[in-house]
């Protein structure tokens, strides 16, 4: 698991940000408009730091924060990809993605890199599914029937 620290005070992130807002003189809604997001957006980021990356970085700049995180349990030289650079995608997050498309997909489909089968074990039944898998020895860059 990748930790991050919040490296800018002691305070928790989001009273930092409501605090150093309202050192620069800026209400909420101010700061909102420069970031081209809502209240309710930097009121959840300030309350619960709770939101989306992009806008964070965006409040970051503007409140003039360069260096605000910083990645803790990494040892020097040891990248942040785990063991073979595997990657599964979570099974929760393969079903939203599958079922976001479902009324799209038809026909058959194929799943390039299998792996533990997250996206492969959700394809509704009446499509016809194959899929790559390097490990597997079924290499997608060799694939040639065509998919749907």
């Amino acid at each position: 698991m990748l930790k991050i620290d919040w490296i800018w005070g002691t305070a928790p992130p989001g009273t930092a940000l409501a605090e150093l807002r309202r050192t620069k003189g800026l209400t909420q809604a101010q700061l909102a408009s420069r970031v081209g997001c809502s209240r309710p957006t930097l009121i959840a980021l300030e309350r619960a730091f709770t939101g989306c990356v992009a806008t964070l970085l965006r409040v970051l700049a503007i409140l003039g924060i360069r260096r605000p995180l910083r990645i803790t349990n990494v040892r020097q030289g040891r990248s942040l990809a785990p063991a073979h650079d595997l990657v599964m995608t979570p099974p929760d997050l393969a079903a939203t993605i599958i079922a976001h498309f479902a009324n799209r997909v038809h026909g058959r489909v194929l799943d390039p890199a299998r792996g533990g089968g997250g996206f492969f074990d959700r394809f509704s039944n009446y499509l016809e599914r194959d899929w790559c898998e390097l490990a597997d020895g079924r290499n997608f860059l060799e694939w040639r029937a065509p998919v749907n």
